[in-house]
């Protein structure tokens, strides 16, 4: 008698199949992560330029009412009555002392808002998105003084931590090409340590930023993860520029042959800190 073989077929039993569907997942978002985040990423950079935009023609805003002075060239008698070139009161800072977020403080009318202040790359700082007004210092609304309040840019907990750019300590609307805004990871540790965990960005400080190759020159630092090793500058003519560490550094070379005479070893010039950045 022939016998005819039989040929099973088992399906899938309810497990296989889910243990499958997981599979399949995984190598979705395996394969579309990285265009996720390259497009992610992009966007941060547009809206961290626009930022810088906004922050600019503050600064020049500022300076067509307090005579083209910029908030730490302020002046007696100014229209801004919060950095004074010194003899501060209880209610003021003396622009020698004054930090990072106070800057953006006195253009507090011209911001309208402490959002753009902060870069959506900088996660770090992303927590303090929902400090909302510059209320309790320089600022009031229809000649009422509002009241300082955990929303507020000057509330203790705040302050530079709500700020992800540095500012230029020399900054003037005559010299076009010196760096007036720059995100803050930066630091004049070379190319060799840009990528070195512990070589973060300055902080809280006033620093020259360094444009001769060497290990101080200054660069992007990922151990302050914002734009990794490129990063957004804005120059005192309202230009913007996103380099890397090359870009940056010739930045800052360019206004130092400009206005302080140094790229080339020369000793005339007499803006000696014309790189000079305000860290929050």
């Amino acid at each position: 008698m022939k016998h005819i073989a039989r040929q099973w077929s088992a399906a899938f039993t309810l497990t296989e199949a889910l243990v499958v569907v997981a599979v399949l997942c995984v190598v979705a978002v395996a394969v579309s992560y990285g265009p996720i985040k390259k497009s992610r990423n992009l966007a941060n950079r547009v809206e961290c330029q626009g930022n810088q935009k906004l922050i600019g023609a503050g600064f020049s805003v500022f300076a067509f009412s307090n005579g083209g002075r910029y908030p730490l060239e302020a002046m007696p008698r100014a229209t801004n009555s919060y950095i004074v070139p010194g003899g501060a009161t209880s209610s003021q800072v003396n622009s020698t002392n004054a930090a990072a977020w106070q800057v953006a403080q006195a253009m507090w009318s011209e911001l309208q808002s402490p959002k753009v202040l902060l870069c959506p790359s900088d996660l770090a700082r992303r927590p303090s998105i929902w400090i909302t007004d510059f209320a309790g210092l320089a600022g009031s609304e229809k000649g009422v003084p509002l009241s300082m309040t955990k929303a507020s840019l000057g509330y203790p907990d705040n302050q530079d931590k709500a700020l992800s750019y540095a500012f230029g300590v020399a900054a003037d609307e005559s010299r076009p090409l010196g760096v007036l805004i720059v995100d803050r990871n930066v630091n004049n540790v070379g190319l060799a340590g840009a990528t070195i965990a512990s070589n973060v960005a300055f902080t809280r400080t006033r620093e020259v930023l360094q444009h001769r190759p060497g290990p101080t020159q200054a660069v992007w630092v990922t151990g302050t993860r914002i734009h990794d090793l490129q990063g957004n500058l804005s120059y005192a003519d309202g230009s913007q520029n996103r380099v890397n560490a090359d870009g940056l550094r010739a930045s800052l070379a360019n206004a130092m042959t400009k206005y302080g005479g140094m790229a080339l070893g020369s000793s005339s010039g007499s803006i000696t800190n014309q790189n000079k950045m305000l860290f929050p």
